[in-house]
């Protein structure tokens, strides 16, 4: 077989591609090429979290339970969003409201919406976040709703409509459960949802002095019972009133 030439044509035409890649670079226009014009670095993902937690409270007044979902977008990149979204068993659930105060999105949705009363079958869902910041889409998460805590907390005293001092003693019952918990106190004005005293307290304590002195006038107080994922099951609230001249603490 005649090899000569074919190796001739193969010689020359390995050198003219040598010298081709030796003098020439490759095209930059690429954007995953750092040396092309239209390359853009990476954007990291931000410092964000997604948190859900259950919310039980029981009401005095009208007689009811109220079971929510809360919703968080939390993380030191979270003042640097535009709008942010959650994404609940397929369905576009609800936009969050960022909280300048607090630096973070939050939005509560009712056990209703989400088609269980009790929140039961929502436990071990994923709740997708969706974060915009400049046009980029962040996916944070999925968060997952832990657990829901059914028994509720009951105070002792003050309560129906007890007279008490500007220092009143708050108690409550024990609260047992299978979980490591502890509790929040607060105080509100009478007819307001936003508390003028609130305190944590550990599991094993079952009263506290409130250490604010508190004007005459009427209040309700709440003990809230919270589990390490941030859920809560919230008491009643008891009524009483202040009067200075009491004779009370």
């Amino acid at each position: 077989m005649e090899t000569g030439p074919f190796m001739l044509r193969f010689a020359l035409w390995l050198t003219a591609a040598l010298v081709f890649a030796l003098g020439c670079s490759a095209p930059h226009d690429n954007p995953l090429d750092p040396d092309s014009p239209r390359y853009r670095e990476p954007i990291a993902p931000p410092a964000l979290e997604a948190r859900v937690h259950s919310l039980h409270i029981s009401r005095t007044f009208p007689t009811g339970e109220i079971y929510q979902v809360e919703m968080q977008l939390v993380g030191t990149d979270a003042p640097e969003q535009d709008s942010v979204r959650v994404i609940y068993d397929e369905r576009d659930t609800l936009h969050l409201e960022y909280l300048a105060d607090s630096s973070f999105w939050v939005a509560n949705v009712t056990a209703t919406t989400l088609g269980d009363p009790d929140l039961g079958a929502v436990v071990g869902k994923p709740f997708a976040f969706l974060a915009w910041s400049s046009g980029t889409r962040f996916e944070v998460g999925p968060a997952y709703l832990f657990r829901v805590i059914e028994d509720v907390p009951l105070t002792v005293s003050p309560s129906a409509d007890s007279v008490t001092g500007p220092h009143p003693t708050l108690t409550w019952q024990p609260f047992s459960a299978a979980f490591p918990f502890g509790y929040r106190a607060q105080v509100f004005p009478s007819q307001t949802n936003s508390p003028i005293w609130s305190t944590p307290i550990p599991s094993g304590v079952f009263s506290i002095q409130v250490t604010d002195s508190l004007a005459d006038g009427d209040y309700y107080w709440t003990i809230t019972v919270i589990d390490e994922f941030g859920d809560y099951s919230r008491s009643r609230e008891a009524y009483f009133a202040v009067v200075a001249e009491s004779g009370q603490p």
